[in-house]
């Protein structure tokens, strides 16, 4: 790019992990530097922890850190140094099932002791404590079961709720499992008589007095213009309601 004035490089000294600032590479067109700075003539201060934040679209935070996924690489769970929201570095990044399917990773799940990250039929969570550690593994009963909206999560007394493709779902200590199956319930979500499923993708939840409320649009609709509510305590469903 014609904008780029200089390349700033960053080294160790002999047998360190620090990086300090060595020297600027003029112009954008150089491709080989030789230097042989003594590591004593290097600057004082370490190098600030570099990588640039992907355009977020989904974000979250769990332990210290921001998680997100970018607009281009749909597939990658990326995160932040502990305790620094601008340093993202490059390597800190999690495949997530990559190629599943076209919609990549669609919700970042932040309960207590665990992150979880859905897709449209899968639901993970992040294990480990560093990024020399961390992985991603099925939570139980998440295979085939996943998220298709952010905004349905609602994170209630450690226990998370959540609209997937065919109903509404609740991810806790036992895993991952329905609550829309009973009665009439199931046909609302996982039927074409009430509800738009192509704008899942654009739901909105919230939780009031302990219940968890989901707006959806009508069947013909481009707008959220119908809601239906679950009863956490009584376990009962409510609607639809206009």
């Amino acid at each position: 790019s014609e904008t780029i004035s200089a390349s700033r490089l960053y080294r160790n000294t002999t047998n360190g992990d620090t990086f300090f600032k060595w020297l600027d590479s003029e112009g954008n067109t150089q491709t080989t530097v030789i230097d042989d700075l003594a590591d004593a003539s290097l600057e004082l201060v370490a190098a600030p922890l570099l990588g640039t934040p992907p355009n977020l679209t989904i974000v979250g935070t769990y332990r210290d850190r921001l998680w997100g996924v970018g607009d281009i690489d749909i597939d990658d769970l990326r995160y932040t140094e502990t305790g620094l929201m601008t340093a993202w570095s490059g390597l800190n990044t999690i495949p997530i099932r990559a190629g599943q399917d076209a919609a990549g990773i669609m919700a970042i799940i932040p309960r207590r002791n665990a992150l979880g990250v859905a897709r449209r039929e899968v639901m993970v969570q992040i294990v480990g404590t560093s990024t020399s550690n961390f992985t991603s593994t099925t939570i139980p009963g998440g295979e085939g079961r996943g998220c298709v909206c952010q905004e349905s999560v609602v994170v209630d007394n450690d226990i998370a709720y959540f609209l997937g493709l065919d109903g509404v779902y609740k991810w806790d200590a036992a895993g991952v499992s329905c609550i829309s199956r009973d009665g009439n319930v199931s046909s609302w979500f996982d039927g074409d008589k009430y509800f738009n499923r192509s704008l899942y993708h654009r739901v909105k939840a919230q939780l009031i007095d302990r219940k968890y409320r989901l707006f959806l649009a009508s069947v013909g609709s481009d707008f959220l213009d119908r809601w239906v509510e679950y009863d956490i305590d009584l376990e009962t469903w409510w609607g639809v309601h206009t």
